[in-house]
């Protein structure tokens, strides 16, 4: 589970209510909700990551895909930015984990309101090395990342703010507050699909 200071859930709620008052039509897109997520996610993935690299002094995470729920194919990889944008970002990535990753196309911004937001070097560098390739980053500032963890055979991911009934397994069938199936996952990223996506 991911844990915030104070002050980063402060600005988490802010920024949340910034959003719901500017863009009253699309206000639950800003919700920090495995659904919010999804609405915004155009990469969503299990992934093993094979390692990290830096570019330009900013990690990169080299994540080869396991199972494709939306975007890309199985045995893809995709290159995620995996450094932090600002203070209470929660991106990161340990070589080896097994995560599920709600992704968003990374491209530079001439300006950005995000202190540690990478620029045009960053970019350069790895396309230097990778040229072509998508850089992507973690939704909602590394909310969507979240860690998985398999139990008789069952792989699950942990998703302390999704919606609807926890998984039922583990000793006696008991179910498992904040985990959800592969399948789960799946099916809510059916249910919200992105904006202007053909359902």
């Amino acid at each position: 589970m991911i844990h915030f200071s104070g002050r980063c859930r402060l600005a988490f709620g802010l920024t949340a209510a910034i959003l719901a008052i500017a863009l009253p039509g699309r206000a639950k897109v800003a919700e920090p909700t495995v659904s919010g997520l999804l609405k915004l996610a155009n990469v969503v993935v299990i992934g093993k990551v094979l390692r990290v690299r830096k570019f330009a002094r900013e990690p990169v995470a080299e994540v080869k895909v396991l199972t494709n729920i939306r975007g890309v194919t199985a045995g893809q990889t995709v290159y995620v930015h995996v450094g932090k944008t600002w203070a209470c970002d929660a991106s990161h990535a340990k070589t080896g984990e097994t995560l599920a990753l709600l992704l968003v196309p990374w491209t530079p911004r001439p300006s950005s309101s995000l202190p540690m937001e990478p620029g045009q070097e960053f970019a350069n560098a790895f396309h230097g090395q990778h040229p072509g390739q998508q850089i992507y980053r973690i939704g909602w500032h590394g909310l969507g990342r979240l860690r998985t963890k398999s139990i008789r055979g069952k792989l699950l991911i942990n998703a302390p703010y999704a919606e609807g009934p926890s998984v039922q397994t583990g000793a006696r069938n008991r179910a498992l507050p904040g985990w959800i199936t592969v399948e789960q996952l799946r099916r809510l990223a059916e249910r919200h699909p992105l904006p202007g996506a053909n359902r």
